[in-house]
């Protein structure tokens, strides 16, 4: 993928997320548990980490600008992303979930063809990386997964609710 095509898919996938999170805008509703681990706002946190971090890296296209955090598995990755954001407010996260978008997709935009592809351009990336695929994992991909997940949360407390 090219630079403008990483950025449209970050701003294009973002939209859909970023509209429910704003329909959810109460903390009774972001409080909502959506599985046994997390509640909406949880996941708005979790996503707000990962997008934070992938602007650290293009920014100073270096993985050692970014959190000691990813050198731990997923499962035990998410739980201290989880502790590290627990404390943020509701307003601030999705102000800073809107703000990093908005970086994202300048900064992205910017680039040239080679920092999509070729990750001898970041320190300390792997040669057997490819940039594009690994901004895309924890910004446009993961916003798609979780955007399913939510919208089919979304739909069961609907049918669930008495009318």
């Amino acid at each position: 993928m090219n630079p403008q095509e990483v950025a449209e898919q970050i701003e294009n996938c973002a939209k859909p997320l970023t509209l429910l999170f704003q329909q959810l805008d109460t903390k009774d509703q972001l409080d909502t548990q959506f599985n046994s681990r997390w509640t909406i706002k949880d996941i708005l946190a979790h996503i707000v980490w990962y997008e934070e971090e992938i602007l650290k890296l293009v920014e100073n296209r270096s993985l050692s600008d970014t959190s000691d955090i990813w050198d731990y598995d997923v499962d035990h990755r998410n739980r201290l992303v989880d502790e590290a954001m627990e404390a943020t407010d509701e307003e601030e996260l999705l102000e800073r979930h809107q703000q990093v978008v908005e970086d994202l997709v300048a900064v992205i935009s910017s680039m040239d063809q080679e920092l999509m592809t070729d990750p001898s351009y970041y320190e300390q990336m792997p040669k057997d990386w490819t940039p594009w695929k690994i901004i895309g994992g924890s910004t446009f991909f993961h916003y798609t997964d979780h955007l399913r997940r939510l919208e089919e949360f979304m739909e069961e407390q609907i049918h669930e609710t008495p009318h």
